[in-house]
This record gives structure tokens, sequence and C-alpha cells, in this order.
């Protein structure tokens, strides 16, 4: 993953791998020089003050960014992206959906509009961005086969709005989420994971991985399609005490490979009555699941399948689903319980995008659309060097 700011001269590179649980980013920085100095301006549409503007110059090219994406409240209704030549002082780019911004730059303030395919025009002002506590942000990166680009605009006053764009290929529609700027930042978790990685005894590998009943828990939110205020909440706690994986080592990569993990999910409740009884989300039994360390970088990639299954419910038909997800992780701590024996404890921020095209619950048929899963885990695992 790539996070570029517009904001001052700080410019990062951040390389984004996947994590139990989802994704993680961890960070690469390059060193910011004048040479890659930029120019941002930040502000909002005229009449719309919730629709945020950003517009960042680096030489010759400009790039101009509207978003109106609130993740708190799980809106997103326009995300476009203008990006092309500066020129004689004047920006008119016409983007690939046929859209078009123009922008007149005056020092510190500026001022433009969009003339949109379907005819309407918003009109923006926007004000020179001093310092690094806002500006413009845009990230790009690939996940197997799917592209993403997200965006972010920061006001002075920290207020946000971004979203992230998914597409599988140039032919297939796009998927636009709403998204947090933390959801995408960057931070020094790989030189955390070394530090950890280090703690433990590698010579002595390979190692057995197991948890306790109940040691891994959380909250589970579903929000459902077109109404971003409907949610489903329920408490999520490990299954059943156990081994769950095995540690070996290949070079200088060391690989997690889980074999079981179980989540029991609570009954949740919906206004107006209607409510989902337990469920579970367990790994697909059929598909390899790893957790990869880089012991030279500190980049962990995973390669995780879950399913859930419900007692009520019917997911397209069917009593489980497939559960894609995309989250952020971190290694809190380590602790050394003696005799080769240790404690992590992970905490996970998992997402999880669930595309139904029916699905009853209780024999209620529900709209149909994306289901946005989401999930804060806490949680600690054994690992056993006597294995």
């Amino acid at each position: 993953m790539r996070i570029k700011s517009f904001a001052g001269w700080t410019f990062i590179i951040t390389l984004l791998v996947v994590l139990l649980g989802g994704l993680n980013p961890y960070m690469a920085q390059a060193k910011p020089s004048r040479a890659e100095t930029a120019v941002t301006y930040v502000g909002t549409i005229t009449g719309e003050a919730d629709v945020f503007v950003g517009v960042g110059l680096v030489g010759e090219e400009a790039t101009i960014y509207i978003c109106d994406g609130q993740a708190d409240k799980n809106t997103v209704s326009v995300a476009e992206w203008f990006i092309g030549p500066i020129s004689r002082g004047q920006i008119e780019i016409l983007n690939e959906s046929n859209n078009r911004a123009q922008a007149t730059l005056n020092g510190k303030t500026g001022e433009g509009q969009f003339t949109f395919a379907d005819g309407s025009v918003k009109a923006f002002t926007v004000t020179l961005v001093e310092g690094e506590a806002s500006g413009l942000f845009r990230s790009e990166f690939g996940f197997g086969a799917n592209q993403f680009i997200g965006g972010w605009i920061i006001l002075p006053d920290g207020s946000v709005r971004g979203a992230v764009l998914q597409r599988a290929t140039p032919d297939t529609p796009a998927i636009l989420t709403p998204a947090t700027f933390i959801d995408f930042s960057v931070d020094n978790s790989a030189e955390n994971n070394l530090a950890v990685v280090e703690k433990l005894p590698l010579d002595t590998l390979p190692a057995a991985v197991s948890r306790d009943e109940g040691a891994e828990h959380g909250a589970l939110t579903m929000t459902l399609p077109g109404t971003p205020s409907a949610q489903l909440v329920g408490q999520v706690v490990s299954g059943a005490a156990g081994q769950i994986g095995e540690v070996t080592r290949t070079g200088d990569v060391l690989i997690f490979t889980f074999t079981e993990i179980t989540y029991n999910v609570a009954p949740m409740q919906l206004q107006g009555g209607l409510s989902i009884g337990p469920q579970t989300i367990q790994l697909d039994p059929s598909q390899p699941n790893t957790l990869e360390v880089n012991l030279k970088t500190g980049v962990i990639s995973r390669n995780f399948h879950w399913i859930l299954t419900a007692t009520d419910v019917l997911y397209n038909g069917q009593p489980s689903i497939v559960l894609g997800d995309t989250a952020k992780a971190e290694v809190a701590e380590v602790n050394d319980l003696g005799g080769n024996v240790y404690n992590i404890r992970l905490l996970t921020h998992w997402r999880s995008v669930i595309s139904l095209d029916t699905w009853t619950i209780n024999g209620t048929t529900l709209p149909s659309g994306e289901v946005i899963a989401t999930a804060e885990f806490d949680g600690v695992y054994t690992l056993d060097f006597n294995h």
C-alpha cells in the first residue's frame, strides 16, 4: 500500500500486508526531500459543508479529490479523483468517468467547480494547508485480484472525509466504502513485531499454538444494507480450549499454520423485535490458513478463510456464508511464562463486506445488498516451544 500525503512536504510509502484477522499496515518510510515538495489546498463544496475538496500540486501535476464519505455514519455518495497537468496556472481535468474539475488558485486561496456527467455543477472554495495536521491523502494497493484506491481529506479542524474504491477488474462494478483515515494510516508495527519475535526461542522450533477457552473476545457489529442506523450487535468469544496450530520456520520466514479456530457469536437483537440466534465463525478446513512473519523486515502476511454459520438465518439461501477479511491487527505484548512457554496478546480490528442477493431471519426477508461486518478482538495465544 502506498499512502501519498500532499500536506506540506511529507511523502510516505507504505507496504500493506495481511496478518491474522486481516490487513495490517507496516511502514517503510521515505525520507522527506525538498524535491518532493507539494502544495495542498482543502475546503468544501459551496452550500454543502459535509462535502470536502482537496487539491494537491506537485510540480506541473494537479490532483483534485471530492469526497463525502463518513465512516462513523457508514455513508458515502461521492469519491472522485481528477489527476492531470497544470496549464498556465489553470487546472481543468476530465476524468475517466467523464466528470470535469476546474480550479484557479491564488496564493493562499482557491476556487473552482465540478461539472458531472449528469449535468450537475458543484462550486467549491479551498484554502492553503499550512502544517501537517490537515491535507489530502491517497493510497493505492492490491489484494489478490482486487485493486483498492483510498482517499482522505482532513480539514484544519480535524474533520475527515474518506472512502476506499475496490475493483476486481476494469470491467467489474466498483465497490465504494467510507473509511476513516486511521483504517489505512501507518505505524511502526513491523519494528514492534521484530522486537517481539526476538524474545522467542526460535532455535527450539517447532512450537505448538494453543489458547484457553474464551481467551479471545470482542464485539461484532453488522450494519444492514441501505440503513446505516440499523445494526445488529453481538458479543464474540473464542471456542473450546486446545491446540489450534503450529509454528515452524523456513529460512527467514516464521510460519504459523492454523488447523482450527472457532468463535461463538452471541444472539443479536434488532429494533422491532427481529433477532439472530447464536452463530459460529470458523476456519474453512478445506483451505490453507497461515500467517507468516518475515524475520528480516518484521512484515507479516496472512492467508485465512472464514465461514459464518447461523442457526436461524439463510444467507443467499444457505445457513453458511464465506467471509472475506480486511482489518488491522497488532501484537500488544509477549510474556515469558517459563519453561519455553510464551503468551502473545493480539489486538485485531476486523472488517468484512458480505454481499447478499437474498437473506432471511426466522423466515423474515431483509433487503438485499451489502452487510458490513466489523469487530474488535482482544486475544491471548500460547506458544509452547517444547512441542
